[in-house]
C-alpha cells in the first residue's frame, strides 16, 4: 500500500513538472523577441572623403556607434553623380589586390610577401561591413572614376542592427588623381608638374664654406637638398629602388660616407641588394610603405616611410660629429625607381666611407 502511495505520488509530481515545462514554453512562445540596442545617435564624424587615387586608402575610426549593440552593420546605398546622374563605375565590381594572410615582417624575399597577397573583386570605394571603415581600393584612377575638380559622388550611408536603423544622407566623395609617389611634383587637380624635385623635412648636415677664411661650418638646410624620382623603364622585370648623392656639381658621393646609416634596416619590405661607391640598390615591395599603420619605418602617422640618412666625421677641434637627414615619402606605382639626392648649395661633411649594417 505505502509502494503504491509513493508511485501515485511520484507520478503526479512528474505530470505537475510536464505541465509547468508545457506552460513555460508556451509563454516563451508568445513572449517578444529580443532585439539589439540601436542608439539613434550613432553617427560619422566625418562625411566627405578625398583620396589620393592609386593606392589603397582606408578612413578608420570614423564612426561614433553611441550606445548601440555591436556589431552594427554598414552599407553604402544610392552613390550617384553630384549632379544626380547614375555613378555605374562605383557600382562595378573590379579585380584589386587584398591581403590573403597577415604580413608579419620576418619575410625575407618580395616573393614571400606577394605570395600573401591575392585578388578579388571588389568595389572600388567602399564600406567594411561591420566595422564602418571607409576604403578606396589602389585600383581607382582617373581613367575610371571622375576626380577633382569635378565635384565628385554624394551617396548614402545605411546603418543597421536587429534593434533599428539609421541613413545619414548626402555624404560626399571627391577623389583627387592618381600619383606615383608623395610628396608628388604634380598638381592634384591638372596632373601638371609644378616642380622637379621634393625636399626631406629635417636636415642637421653642415657643410663647410670654402670661400671664408674661417673655415664656418653652416647647416644644410632641407630646402637646399633636392631629391629626384626616376622611372627606370629599362631594368628590366621586378621590382625595385636604388638610391644614390650628389654634390652640387653632380658628381657622385660615395653612399657609404653616410656611414651611420643602417642600410639593411632602413625599410620595412626593402632588401638590401648591393652597396658600392655609386649607390644603394633595394629589391622593394610596393607600395611603399606597405600599408597604412605606424611602426618604426613610418611617420608619425603610418602613411609614408621615413628614412634617416646618418653621418659622423671627426671636426678639425679633433672632435667627433654627427650630421643626418631625414626624408619621409611614399611610393605607390610598382617599378623600378631611383632615387636622386642632390646638395644644391654645398659638398657636405661626411665621414669614412664603410657600412654600419
Amino acid at each position: 500500500m505505502k509502494n503504491r502511495r509513493k508511485i501515485y505520488k511520484l507520478g503526479w509530481n512528474g505530470l505537475l513538472c510536464s505541465l509547468l515545462i508545457i506552460n513555460a514554453s508556451c509563454i516563451d512562445k508568445y513572449l517578444p523577441e529580443e532585439k539589439d540596442a540601436f542608439d539613434r545617435d550613432v553617427n560619422f564624424t566625418r562625411t566627405s572623403f578625398d583620396p589620393v587615387m592609386g593606392h589603397t586608402v582606408y578612413y578608420t575610426d570614423i564612426c561614433n556607434t553611441g550606445n548601440s549593440t555591436l556589431p552594427l552593420t554598414f552599407s553604402i546605398t544610392d552613390i550617384k553623380h553630384n549632379d544626380g546622374t547614375p555613378a555605374p563605375e562605383l557600382e562595378e565590381y573590379y579585380p584589386v589586390r587584398v591581403w590573403k594572410k597577415p604580413y608579419l615582417g620576418t619575410e625575407k624575399t618580395i616573393e614571400e610577401i606577394n605570395a600573401k597577397r591575392g585578388t578579388e573583386y571588389r568595389r572600388l570605394f567602399d564600406v567594411i561591413k561591420h566595422s564602418g571603415e571607409i576604403v578606396m581600393w589602389g585600383e581607382a584612377n582617373s581613367g575610371i572614376l571622375r576626380c577633382q575638380p569635378d565635384s565628385g559622388y554624394i551617396f548614402n550611408m545605411e546603418i543597421a542592427n536587429s534593434g533599428g536603423f539609421k541613413t545619414i544622407k548626402r555624404m560626399r566623395l571627391m577623389p583627387k588623381r592618381e600619383v606615383d609617389f608623395e610628396p608628388s611634383i604634380y598638381d592634384s587637380e591638372t596632373g601638371l608638374p609644378v616642380s622637379e624635385f621634393v625636399s626631406p623635412s629635417t636636415s642637421l648636415m653642415t657643410y663647410e664654406n670654402k670661400n671664408s677664411s674661417s673655415s664656418i661650418s653652416y647647416i644644410i638646410k632641407p630646402a637646399d637638398i633636392h631629391i629626384y624620382f626616376r622611372e627606370n623603364k629599362d631594368a628590366g622585370e621586378g621590382t625595385s629602388l636604388s638610391i644614390s648623392f650628389y654634390d652640387p656639381s653632380w658628381n657622385v658621393i660615395d653612399p657609404r660616407c653616410f656611414n651611420e646609416t643602417s642600410w639593411n634596416n632602413l625599410f620595412q619590405a626593402g632588401f638590401l641588394k648591393d652597396i658600392n661607391e655609386k649607390e644603394v640598390v633595394y629589391d622593394m615591395a610596393y607600395p611603399l610603405p606597405l600599408f597604412t599603420g605606424k611602426s618604426n619605418y613610418t611617420d608619425d602617422k603610418g602613411e609614408k616611410a621615413r628614412v634617416t640618412f646618418t653621418t659622423s666625421y671627426m671636426s678639425k677641434y679633433g672632435t667627433r660629429r654627427r650630421g643626418y637627414f631625414i626624408f619621409e615619402f611614399a611610393i605607390y606605382k610598382e617599378a623600378h625607381w631611383d632615387m636622386f639626392i642632390h646638395f644644391s648649395k654645398g659638398m657636405p661633411m661626411l665621414g669614412d666611407a664603410k657600412i654600419n649594417n
